[in-house]
C-alpha cells in the first residue's frame, strides 16, 4: 500500500493508474493468509510501578553517595528472572550498516521502505515513523548525515549530536543554569526528558588532557558543519554556546552512560543466535547502573526499548550491578583493569580484585592414545 501510494504521488503515469489499483486490490486478497510479521516479541511489564522512577519496578530506588555517586538499590528482595526496569531511550541512533535494514526511527527490521525526502540514507516503516523523527531531528541533520559518514563520524559523536538537536527547546532553561543542581531532578526520575540526560556524570576530572582535546576537536567539527549546512543554524540565531556545550557534555558522558541496541542474530546450528549491534542510545535509568565484573542483573533489547532483569537473587538494600562488557569469566584481571581505566569504570566487588579469573585450566575430552575403536571418556585438569 505504501508503495503504491508513493507511485502515485510521485505523478504515476494517469493510463497506468488502474493496472496498479488492480494490482492493490489482489495484493490485500492475500493479507488475510498472511502471518504478521514480528520482528521482536513484546517487551514484557515489570511488576508494581515505582512510584519515583518512571519505568522501574517498585522493588528498586535511587541513592546517592558521594564515593559512588547516583546508584541502584534495591528495597524488597528481587527474584531471579523479575524484571528490574523496562525503558525507552530519550535519543537513540542507527549504525550506518544497518540503515537500508532498519527503520531509521523505530528501528524495526523490513524490506519495504519509505525513504526520506531529501536524503539516501534514513528509511521509515511508515509516515508516522517519518514525521515522529523529521520533526524530532531528522530536518537538522538530513542536510549533513553525508558529511558526517563521510568523516567517519562514529556512533556516540552522532547521538551527542542528536541529544543537542532534541534539546534545542531547553537552551534556554540551561543557559539559565535550571539544569546545573546535581541531585536527582525531580520527585520524578523520567526517561524521555531530557533533564535527566543532563544530569548523567561527565568525569571530566578524571579524563586525560588528550582525550579531552580529542573530544574538543569532534565537537569543533561538529558545529562548523551545523553552521554551515543545517537548518538548525538559523534557529541558533548565531549563538552556538548552549549547543557548543552539550555536544562536548555528551561526548564525555557517553563512553560510560549510553548503551547498546542488539538484535538477535542467527549464528548457524552451532552456535545459536549471537547479539548483533544495531545502534546505540542514551537511557537515563540504566545509566545508574554501576558496573561489575559479576552482574546481578542482565540486558535484552526488544528493539529500541531495553528490558533489565535479575540474573540473581538481590536482597533488600543491596545494590543492582551492570556489566559494560567486561565479565570476570571472560577476560583476565589485568585485562579488566586496563578496561577500567580507558573506560573509567569500576568493579565494586571485593573477592573479584584479587581473585585473577578466569582460572587457567586445561580438559582433555576422550582418550589421548590413538587406538581404534577406544570409547574411554575423562576429564583430565592439568
Amino acid at each position: 500500500k505504501m508503495d503504491i501510494a508513493a507511485a502515485f504521488e510521485n505523478k504515476y503515469p494517469s493510463h497506468l493508474h488502474e493496472k496498479l489499483k488492480l494490482r492493490e486490490e489482489k495484493a490485500r486478497a492475500f493479507l488475510p493468509a498472511q502471518p504478521p510479521f514480528v520482528y521482536h516479541t513484546q517487551a514484557p511489564i515489570h511488576g508494581a510501578s515505582n512510584s519515583l522512577i518512571e519505568c522501574a519496578c517498585a522493588k528498586v530506588t535511587i541513592r546517592d553517595s558521594k564515593a559512588l555517586g547516583r546508584y541502584v538499590v534495591a528495597t524488597e528482595t528481587i527474584q531471579i528472572g523479575e524484571v528490574v526496569a523496562v525503558e525507552r531511550p530519550y535519543a537513540h541512533v542507527l549504525l550506518e550498516n544497518c540503515l537500508q535494514e532498519h527503520c531509521y526511527w523505530c528501528l524495526k527490521l523490513g524490506y519495504s521502505w519509505k525513504p526520506c525526502d531529501n536524503c539516501v540514507y534514513a528509511m521509515f516503516c511508515s509516515n508516522d515513523c517519518y514525521k515522529e523523527a523529521w520533526h524530532s531531528f531528522h530536518k537538522y541533520e538530513c542536510p549533513i548525515l553525508a558529511t558526517l559518514y563521510a568523516l567517519e563520524v562514529s556512533k556516540l559523536p552522532l547521538l551527542a549530536l542528536r541529544i543537542a538537536i532534541m534539546a534545542r527547546d531547553r537552551y534556554t532553561d540551561i543557559l539559565e543554569g535550571k539544569y546545573d543542581n546535581p541531585a536527582i531532578p525531580s520527585p520524578f526520575y523520567k526517561s524521555q526528558r531530557y533533564q535527566e540526560i543532563h544530569l548523567l556524570a561527565a568525569n571530566t576530572s578524571l579524563r586525560t588532557v588528550s582525550d579531552l582535546f580529542s573530544k574538543a576537536v569532534t565537537a569543533a567539527v561538529i558545529r562548523y558543519i551545523v553552521q554551515i549546512s543545517s537548518p538548525l543554524h538559523a534557529e541558533l540565531v548565531g549563538d552556538y554556546r548552549v549547543f557548543d556545550e552539550l555536544v562536548m557534555r555528551h561526548l564525555q558522558t557517553g563512553p560510560t552512560n549510553f548503551h547498546e541496541i542488539s538484535e538477535a542474530e542467527d549464528g548457524g546450528d552451532e552456535k545459536g543466535f549471537n547479539p548483533s549491534e544495531i545502534g546505540a542510545g542514551a537511557y537515563a535509568f540504566l545509566s545508574l547502573f554501576n558496573h561489575s565484573c559479576d552482574p546481578n542483573v542482565v540486558r535484552h533489547c526488544h528493539g529500541a526499548q531495553i528490558v533489565v532483569r535479575a540474573i540473581r537473587m538481590i536482597h533488600k538494600d543491596e545494590q543492582l550491578f551492570d556489566n559494560y562488557g567486561y565479565h570476570y569469566a571472560m577476560m583476565k584481571k589485568t585485562d579488566r583493569k586496563r578496561v577500567d581505566s580507558v573506560c573509567l569504570v569500576t568493579c565494586y566487588k571485593e573477592f573479584l580484585q584479587s581473585a585473577n579469573f578466569p582460572f587457567k585450566v586445561r580438559t582433555d575430552y576422550g582418550c589421548n592414545k590413538q587406538r581404534k575403536n577406544c570409547k574411554k571418556i575423562f576429564f583430565n585438569n592439568r
